[in-house]
């Protein structure tokens, strides 16, 4: 159960409130939203509904990943993208490597997860960047506004998920279709793109 202040519509701070015989407060969560400098002022607080559907481990596709905790109907948020606000330009003029967290917001922010919290030790406030990407994916990003957050990026499932599942989303840096292999994307999102479009006979 969650117990929270609002004001003028938005949300101030909450608690979770655990029920074992006697309610007790738990975690304290307050408005948060990101800076170009700052990611979260509390940072290794976990979000309490994310934490009830997803997980992290290894994932048999690169790196880290992201997991079902349990059976995930269709249509259902599941995560969250939280990080940095910058703006394109400044994502657009870095290198590449760079940007293995980065996902855009709108037109004119993008949200970056840097890499010194890219691990799970450093930062876990939100897991989203965590999803790895398929070009067959069971789920998709789309706009939230998260109440500790502000406005920012969610994953929504697009099918039922099975309980241990890895969730993956399509990244999207080819915005105008399979084949093109002019995408402007890092080398390993091009090379499976080439691969895809191959095996699609384009």
């Amino acid at each position: 159960m969650y117990v929270f202040c609002v004001q003028e519509g938005v949300f101030v701070c909450g608690y979770v409130v655990h029920k074992n015989g006697v309610e007790t407060k738990g975690e304290r969560f307050q408005r948060d939203v990101s800076t170009n400098d700052c990611i979260s002022h509390d940072p290794l607080l976990a979000d309490p509904y994310e934490t009830k559907m997803v997980y992290v481990k290894k994932s048999p596709i690169a790196g880290d990943g992201l997991f079902a905790k349990r059976n995930l109907p269709d249509d259902t948020v599941v995560s969250f993208y939280n990080g940095i606000r910058l703006t394109h330009q400044q994502v657009d003029s870095r290198d590449w490597s760079l940007n293995d967290y980065t996902i855009s917001l709108d037109s004119e922010t993008v949200i970056d997860v840097p890499s010194s919290f890219s691990k799970l030790a450093s930062y876990c406030a939100s897991l989203g960047h965590k999803a790895n990407h398929s070009f067959d994916a069971g789920c998709e990003y789309d706009l939230f506004d998260h109440p500790r957050f502000g406005m920012i990026k969610s994953i929504r499932t697009m099918r039922k998920i099975d309980c241990d599942e890895e969730l993956t989303v399509e990244y999207g840096y080819d915005q105008h279709g399979l084949g093109r292999n002019d995408a402007d994307a890092p080398p390993w999102y091009k090379s499976q793109l080439q691969n895809v479009a191959a095996a699609a006979g384009k």
